[in-house]
């Protein structure tokens, strides 16, 4: 087993900061109009995307599931809360990483 990059526990530390800054922004804003929404899942997104940093030390796998989390709350706050869509959002990221993986 070969040792790789050592992990950052800046990743950690700013995961952590996001999760008590979206239990904030939940308890503070109401979701009245769409600006206020797209800051929650900006804020959604980062915090998740560091914190599968934090975890996977891969950029581009934690980027990947990100989006897909991201995506299924999306489609739930849309209303769209099909299974064929969360399969087709798991499908469209798992060819996304095939396609990105080197050979």
């Amino acid at each position: 087993m070969t040792k790789g990059q050592p992990r950052n526990i800046w990743h950690l530390f700013i995961a952590v900061i996001g999760i008590s800054l979206t239990g904030w922004y939940i308890n503070t804003f109401a979701p009245k109009n769409w600006f206020i929404i797209a800051g929650f899942f900006f804020v959604f997104f980062l915090t998740w995307f560091f914190l599968l940093l934090y975890l996977l030390n891969n950029v581009r796998r934690a980027f990947m599931l990100t989006i897909g989390v991201s995506g299924i709350f999306m489609l739930r706050s849309a209303g769209l809360r099909d299974i064929l869509y969360i399969l087709l959002l798991a499908a469209t990221i798992i060819l996304l990483e095939a396609y990105l993986t080197k050979k």
